[in-house]
């Protein structure tokens, strides 16, 4: 029973934390644009990254605000909690957090 609630209790919280952030996304708020204006700064000062640092600036609090989005819909869609893959199951909400917290 222990087993069954976990996982949903996590998937809840994590939705709620990306549910919560998309207003600080999607406003353009203070602290949002420091974050990814500073990421871009990093972003120019490398030579293979400075061609999309400005786009960068520009798109990536919407960007990343629909990505949370969607990873908030997908975790709480038990059909995309497990998806069969070569034989192994591979989750695709890890895969897309590890993919968000990456950027």
């Amino acid at each position: 029973m222990m087993q069954k609630i976990i996982p949903w209790i996590l998937a809840i919280f994590v939705a709620f934390v990306f549910i919560q952030s998309l207003f600080f996304n999607f406003s353009g708020s203070e602290e949002t644009v420091i974050i990814f204006n500073t990421i871009a700064d990093w972003m120019a000062d490398i030579a293979l990254l400075e061609a999309v640092a400005e786009p960068f600036r520009t798109y990536s609090g919407n960007t990343i605000g629909v990505l949370e989005l969607v990873a908030s819909a997908l975790i709480l869609i038990p059909a995309t909690l497990r998806v069969k893959l070569e034989s192994e199951f591979i989750y695709p909400i890890r895969l897309l957090r590890i993919g968000l917290l990456t950027l």
